[in-house]
């Protein structure tokens, strides 16, 4: 697991590094998440060899997984450095989103079991009686991890601002931004993505 060396005392913390944004922060430092190196490669989706990026996650074990020869694990191997140099053409980031887009999965499924523990999503057997049940549970986990990085952050903030290394202005799953807020608003005046009624949407 990768947590123990974030966890030690660490050099002061580049103006440059993925740690200057929040959620990437949280994903890389919560304890409840582990995340771990598989001994893959992303080095033929670098070179458009493959279409697919590797990693994953599991979110029964509330783990990440990232390719051992990949940007972002050059980049946790000292992730108080800037991260300017593992952001070729914007793959590092994209990496990072990845892994804390599947961090809000896992996230939302020990809050929904915190809230919920006599429905045992992800613990109980699946039977015919709890199934549309657990399906509507993941399905809400995506929900919160779109919602959640996407709509309730990536679109409030412009990256570069808060950690400076050239990133290309985008989403994760989809490209939104607050800051077209009147555009959308012609098409539906009551449009409000910062509110939790959003969900119902």
């Amino acid at each position: 697991m990768i947590h123990a060396k974030l966890n030690q005392k660490m050099r002061p913390i580049s103006k440059e590094s993925l740690l200057q944004i929040p959620l990437v922060r949280q994903a890389v430092t919560d304890k409840s998440f582990r995340i771990q190196r598989r001994a893959i490669t992303n080095e033929w989706f670098y070179a458009r060899i493959s279409p697919l990026k590797l990693g994953g996650f599991n979110p029964l074990l509330s783990s990440g997984f990232i390719p051992a020869k990949s940007h972002l694990n050059k980049w946790l191997e000292r992730p108080e450095q800037s991260a300017r140099k593992f952001n070729w053409q914007n793959l590092l980031l994209l990496e990072a989103k990845f892994l804390t887009h599947d961090y809000l999965h896992s996230w939302a499924y020990l809050i929904i079991n915190e809230l919920y523990p006599r429905l045992g999503f992800g613990t109980k057997p699946i039977t015919k009686e709890n199934f549309e049940d657990f399906v509507f549970c993941h399905l809400l986990s995506e929900t919160v991890a779109t919602v959640g990085l996407d709509y309730w952050y990536l679109c409030t903030i412009e990256l570069n601002d808060v950690c400076p290394i050239g990133a290309a202005p985008d989403g994760y799953t989809l490209y939104f931004h607050e800051k077209w807020n009147r555009e959308y608003r012609k098409f539906n005046p009551n449009f409000n993505a910062q509110k939790p009624e959003f969900f119902d949407s």
